[in-house]
């Protein structure tokens, strides 16, 4: 096979420190949206008053976006909780 490739990674990548007692969460595009509602969406533009369908994405929405967080908590689940998840209360830095 020839010629570029691209790969999509979804869902967290967690990594342990156990020596300092450090855990990363780093969550790759975090805020997909699932086929279906993508494909609604997408049709959808093409109505009037919409956009037409090729506005920019914002940074979340990029296919290379990814976030996450440093903690001494092994069960911070930041994908889940991340609106509520204060730096320096629930965890040390952001990725």
């Amino acid at each position: 096979m020839m010629g570029e490739r691209t790969y999509n990674f979804y869902g967290s990548l967690h990594v342990k420190d156990k020596r300092n007692n450090l855990f990363c969460e780093i969550v790759f595009n975090i805020d997909r949206k699932g086929a279906l509602k993508s494909l609604l969406s997408y049709g959808a533009s093409f109505l009037p008053g919409k956009s037409n369908g090729n506005a920019e994405l914002n940074q979340s929405q990029r296919g290379d976006y990814f976030e996450g967080v440093i903690s001494n908590s092994e069960n911070l689940d930041y994908a889940k909780n991340r609106k509520s998840l204060t730096k320096g209360v629930h965890y040390i830095a952001d990725v």
